[in-house]
């Protein structure tokens, strides 16, 4: 099995976004052949793209006369990875 990533981060102090790149590559060596397939090795190499992205917003806030901040961190975190099909392969 192997794995490949690129990501880049970008970050300021309200917020960042960091996209990546990934892929997960594995290959079979089967001892027979595959019931219906008739091969004997299977090799198959999967994408996946995401961004995370983030931000940081504060206020002053006063409550029980002393001073506080509040903050709030949203985030958005998006993956896409294409469907394979991969039934026919065994199940370990």
């Amino acid at each position: 099995m192997g794995v490949l990533q690129v990501s880049r981060p970008f970050a300021t102090p309200y917020g960042y976004l960091t996209p990546k790149f990934q892929t997960v590559s594995r290959q079979y060596q089967f001892d027979g052949p595959l019931a219906g397939q008739g091969v004997t090795q299977a090799a198959m190499t999967i994408p996946t793209f995401s961004l995370d992205t983030g931000a940081t917003l504060e206020r002053a806030l006063q409550w029980f006369d002393r001073g506080w901040r509040q903050t709030l961190e949203p985030r958005l975190f998006y993956v896409q990875t294409p469907y394979q099909a991969q039934s026919y392969l065994p199940n370990y």
